[in-house]
């Protein structure tokens, strides 16, 4: 830039080499970022116009007029900063693919295209302390397909692939997964662990608005599974834990959510149940204590 100002102001020292300006000028509009090349530009520009208009000396050598000088040098500055720009949005366009494909490898499973287990605790982690002095109902929920291990271990475990990548489709076109207020977004349906599910689900207005989504989950495959010819029915047990009333960090919110999960799985699964501290502990007991009375069984 700085070599073309100054064949502009002594060009009568440098007459030949006064057409140097288009390709310097050129390489400075692309080599930078477009709003940088855009500026460089718009002042070579103007002061070649300033300069042509205030003294002669520096066309006097050209075999051209004062305005086909110009009007070549806007013609060339348009065109490269054209150029710049569609090169810059590409650039950009390219970028965004490729931290979206970062973004997947790092927060989302990828079989099923959910968000993984680390997303989900650092997104709803941060949730949680969002929310917590909101009226709204928030709830914490655990989802385990029922016989998923039977299936997995009859079929193998291509056809349990597919069966977990169909019901997290069910899960994802049956469940919100933006922020109401940004419309971004969220991480709040997420793969736990193998057939292990966990929803979070904020902004509720009520407790009967819950209890219709939790019935909604419930039924996802009423209608039938047809993920795979050999599989036609799948049911889910569901435990459901209530922030900030039963637990007020995530760690023991999952806790009684998963303990109450179980309690679905002991009532005979394909339903939901609420955590219940009280409950949850005389049904763990029941298997402690029948294990006990059979040792003694054996001992005697």
């Amino acid at each position: 830039m700085l070599q073309g100002v100054i064949l502009l102001l002594y060009s009568e020292r440098f007459p030949d080499r006064l057409m140097w300006i288009f390709p310097i000028i050129a390489a400075t509009i692309l080599i930078n970022e477009f709003r940088t090349g855009l500026l460089f530009s718009v002042s070579f520009c103007a002061l070649a116009i300033a300069a042509s208009l205030f003294t002669d000396a520096v066309f006097t050598q050209l075999d051209t007029s004062h305005e086909r000088f110009i009007l070549s040098l806007v013609v060339i500055c348009l065109i490269c900063n054209t150029a710049s720009f569609y090169y810059s949005k590409m650039l950009n366009y390219i970028q965004s693919l490729y931290r979206e494909g970062i973004e997947d490898l790092a927060y989302l499973d990828q079989l099923t295209g959910l968000a993984n287990r680390w997303s989900f605790e650092h997104w709803a982690t941060k949730k949680l302390a969002e929310i917590i002095h909101l009226p709204s109902t928030t709830a914490l929920v655990f989802l385990d397909i029922d016989d998923f291990k039977e299936i997995n271990d009859t079929y193998g475990h291509e056809v349990g692939d597919r069966v977990l990548q169909q019901f997290s489709k069910r899960l994802k076109n049956n469940i919100r997964t933006r922020d109401r207020d940004s419309n971004k977004h969220d991480y709040s349906i997420a793969r736990f662990a193998g057939d292990e599910f966990v929803i979070l689900l904020y902004d509720v207005r009520s407790k009967q608005d819950l209890e219709g989504i939790l019935h909604r989950i419930c039924h996802l495959f009423q209608d039938s599974y047809s993920g795979s010819k050999q599989v036609s029915s799948l049911t889910v047990s569901v435990g459901v834990a209530l922030y900030p009333q039963d637990a007020d960090n995530l760690h023991e919110l999952t806790r009684c959510a998963d303990k109450a999960m179980y309690a679905a799985k002991h009532k005979g699964k394909n339903q939901f149940q609420y955590y219940h501290g009280d409950t949850l502990c005389s049904l763990q007991e029941i298997p402690t204590l029948t294990e006990g009375n059979v040792r003694k069984l054996n001992n005697a």
